[in-house]
């Protein structure tokens, strides 16, 4: 990304690193959840672990329905759109998600693109997977949001 100010955090799960994610925006000092889709900012994920595109996709989805009421219909929606766009990842892989407040998320494998979407309930839902502050990893959230 061309930030230069990241918060940054570890997910583990029974002592094994899963991912590290970077959340970065311009002025990382003012991090405010309510502000935060009105800017552009982006997370990036280091994998270290493998994962599938299908695991990718139907893990968005569940992580999604978490704090969402989706629709069958948009289910099969969300789980083909990430399909198109996430490959497999293995460790040390780079995931980027560029949210842009025009509603749209820029993805990027190893500062590669690899795909878009261009819908902004979609948008933030995705990004909101790690962000909304009902995320399943509610401690790791906070301590990325606290930029600490």
């Amino acid at each position: 990304t061309d930030y230069q100010q990241c918060s940054s955090e570890r997910l583990k799960v029974l002592f094994m690193k899963i991912y590290d994610i970077f959340l970065c925006k311009e002025n990382i000092a003012d991090l405010d959840y309510n502000k935060l889709f009105t800017e552009k900012f982006s997370l990036t994920i280091k994998y270290w672990r493998n994962f599938s595109t299908e695991e990718l996709s139907e893990s968005s989805l569940e992580e999604i329905n978490r704090n969402y009421a989706v629709s069958a219909e948009q289910s099969k929606y969300i789980v083909s759109t990430l399909a198109d766009i996430f490959p497999d990842v293995g460790p040390k892989d780079l995931i980027s998600a560029i949210y842009k407040p025009k509603g749209t998320v820029e993805f990027y494998k190893n500062s590669q693109p690899i795909g878009q979407i261009n819908d902004l309930q979609f948008a933030k839902q995705f990004m909101n997977i790690w962000l909304h502050p009902n995320a399943r990893f509610e401690k790791s959230r906070n301590r990325l949001m606290a930029n600490k």
